[in-house]
């Protein structure tokens, strides 16, 4: 299995490369209203809309300023009803 790593908080998280979709630059989100408050909003990739998460705030950890240039992965999520 191969796996991405990166580092948040501290802790080192890894998913398997499988997972990801790709991995881009972070972009200026469109805000969304009425959504849970760790989707930053939404941006445009390639004409799919992709829902930006704050991972820090969904996994509850301490939030910081972001680093430039910061890097986003892409997931397939899949959601439940």
């Amino acid at each position: 299995m191969d796996l991405i790593s990166f580092t948040s908080a501290g802790r080192e998280y890894a998913v398997d490369i499988n997972q990801i979709r790709e991995v881009i630059r972070l972009r200026q989100p469109t805000p969304v209203p009425d959504v849970a408050n760790f989707v930053e909003g939404v941006i445009n990739l390639r004409g799919k809309v992709i829902s930006l998460i704050n991972l820090r705030r969904k996994l509850g950890l301490e939030e910081r300023a972001l680093k430039k240039p910061t890097t986003s992965y892409a997931f397939p999520f899949l959601t439940q009803a």
